[in-house]
């Protein structure tokens, strides 16, 4: 910030990998991404990170129908104040048709 001289950095990584359970049939999907944040500012420090790892399985019926399950999880980290520091989880389900 060029009016107080603070120095504010992100850093972002993330990861995808899939795996054929069972070829042309059952495939499983997994990822996540870690972005962090740390900013000296005198008015506004920061120092937080975000956290989040998902993962699906996808069962195919046929080349065009599809049914997938996943679900997943978000961790917020923030080292300055607690009270800001959350968990989420979620699921998800999803039937494709290809045309």
């Amino acid at each position: 910030n060029p009016s107080d001289l603070s120095v504010n950095k992100t850093d972002n990584v993330s990861v995808t990998t899939n795996f054929k359970i069972i070829p042309t049939k059952l495939v499983l999907a997994v990822w996540g991404n870690l972005t962090t944040r740390k900013d000296d500012s005198k008015t506004s420090p920061a120092d937080t990170s975000v956290t989040t790892g998902n993962s699906e399985i996808t069962y195919y019926f046929s080349q065009r129908f599809a049914w997938t399950v996943g679900g997943g999880q978000t961790l917020f980290s923030d080292t300055i104040d607690r009270t800001k520091d959350y968990t989420e989880m979620r699921a998800s389900t999803r039937l494709s048709i290809g045309f």
